[in-house]
């Protein structure tokens, strides 16, 4: 063998340690990928099922009292629970303000799901007076819900507005 094939086979052989170490490379960011979509999947189910969740309640205490609605001055006071009311015993949509409960999911590890309810105006804008429309956030946390792309710990955020309509 000459000189020129002992390059050339060097060559060759730097070549395929290039090609199998990129090829594992890759294998692990997508490992990394498919492992983010599965967390990612699991947060959004929770977020969601927390949404369905207050979505079968009252929009108000007074509402769920049966008393009828004027205006909004008329709804309660407190965005809240009331003093005799536990989760998961809640009736009205702002019973989940500050709520927090931890999902140990199988596999996956434990989720943290945290709610905030707060009054919004017409325009969408948050209010500190009781309007019709009450804007409901679904935090998600989890230790495992890690970005790999930003090296960051993540957060699932789903928000939805609930608005009460009277017919006057």
């Amino acid at each position: 063998m000459n000189t020129g094939q002992m390059m050339i086979g060097i060559a060759a052989m730097g070549l395929v340690a290039y090609i199998i170490l990129n090829f594992s490379n890759s294998s692990l960011s997508t490992q990394d990928s498919i492992i983010y979509s599965k967390e990612f999947i699991v947060a959004t189910t929770l977020a969601q099922s927390t949404l369905d969740e207050i979505s079968d309640k009252f929009y108000d205490e007074v509402v769920a009292e049966g008393k009828t609605i004027k205006s909004e001055k008329d709804f309660s006071s407190t965005l809240g629970t009331d003093a005799s009311e536990v989760y998961p015993n809640f009736d009205d949509v702002d019973d989940y303000n500050n709520f927090n409960k931890t999902e140990i999911v199988p596999q996956m590890g434990e989720f943290t799901v945290s709610v905030q309810v707060e009054y919004m105006t017409d325009g969408l804008v948050k209010s500190g007076t009781k309007t019709y429309n009450k804007n409901v956030t679904i935090y998600v946390t989890s230790p495992t819900l890690y970005n790999y792309y930003s090296e960051k710990p993540d957060t699932l955020v789903l928000s939805s507005l609930f608005s009460k309509w009277t017919i006057l």
